[in-house]
This record gives C-alpha cells, structure tokens and sequence, in this order.
C-alpha cells in the first residue's frame, strides 16, 4: 500500500504493509514487529574531569510498515470527575476558591491516523530543515504539507521522538497498485 496525496494525488510513501493497531499499543510493551532498538554508550565528562557512561536506549518505528490508530472520541471531564463533587457551587462550598477551574472541560478526540516511520516518506516529502535551530528537527506535530498545499499529517521527528508521521486519514488516499 502506498499513501498518496487525496488533492493533487502525489505519491508520498513508499511501498508499505500493515501491522496491527495492539503490536503499537501494546500493554506488554513495544513489539518489535513495529519498533527498532538501539543500545548504545552515552559517555560525559563531568566538571572534575571524570569521565562518565551510560547505557542507553532509543526506539525508533520500523521503515516499510503502517498502523491505523482509530479515531479517539472527546471525553467529558468534571469536578464530579477530579473531586466527587456534583457542581461547581458545591465545589466551592466545600473547597473554597475553584481556582479559575471550569466545571466541564471537553478533552482529548483525535481523527483517525494512519501512522508510518519518517524513514517511508518519499525523499522530497519532508522539507528540508533549516539550520540554525538547534537539534529541533519537526517536533510535536509539526505539519507535513503536501507540495498543492494540502495538510496530510503531523510529524514527529525529533531526536527525542519517535520518529513517525501521523497520516490524517481524510487528506490521503491509499493506493494498491
């Protein structure tokens, strides 16, 4: 399966095939059907000039494959919720001051995703980075944009993230060819 562009119908990954949505999400841990693991030797030398290791491990997704994450639906959050209290007067009754806190707060709800490594993407796909950032490189969603100007996901591609891009489902088209 490729994933392609749903305006212009460019072509924005390479050959991939799916893994279940549970080997991602998995209570047990990460499943190594998705996830690489690299250990390696972090060594520092601290202001007394003793040198310092640490053995450490990174996760990175797997090039060549997919998940679907389902769509999360909102969710309702309350005083009822944070503290038993039915409403925001008896909150106040019986803890004095709210704090500024809103009696209901609608959290969470996500659209569906179709999740890849940013190693799949098509080399032209990810802009390039700027220098002069720092080690920052599209972190915390930053948008992916199709060349036509179209929103196609959110990447995560930072040093200390994992290292995907997370497809909207409605802005792609998948394509079996």
């Amino acid at each position: 399966m490729k994933i392609n562009c749903s305006k212009c119908n460019k072509q924005l990954t390479q050959d991939l095939y799916q893994v279940p949505y549970k080997c991602f999400n998995s209570e047990y841990g990460l499943s190594k059907r998705v996830w690489d693991k690299e250990t390696y030797i972090d060594k520092w030398e601290d202001a007394d000039g003793e040198l310092h290791e640490n053995e450490e491990t990174n996760y990175s997704f797997k090039r060549g494959i997919f998940i679907i994450k389902p769509k999360e639906h909102k969710y309702s959050w309350t005083y009822k919720d944070a503290s038993g209290v039915d409403s925001k007067q008896k909150y106040i009754k019986k803890y004095g001051d709210d704090g500024g806190q809103h009696y209901h707060s609608v959290l969470g709800g996500s659209p569906q995703v179709i999740i890849c490594s940013g190693e799949s993407i098509l080399e032209g796909i990810i802009p390039k980075f700027k220098s002069g950032y720092g080690c920052c490189n599209y972190s915390m969603g930053h948008y992916l944009k199709c060349e036509c100007g179209n929103k196609v996901g959110h990447m995560y591609l930072d040093c200390y993230e994992d290292k995907t891009v997370h497809f909207i489902e409605k802005n792609v088209t998948r394509t079996y060819n």
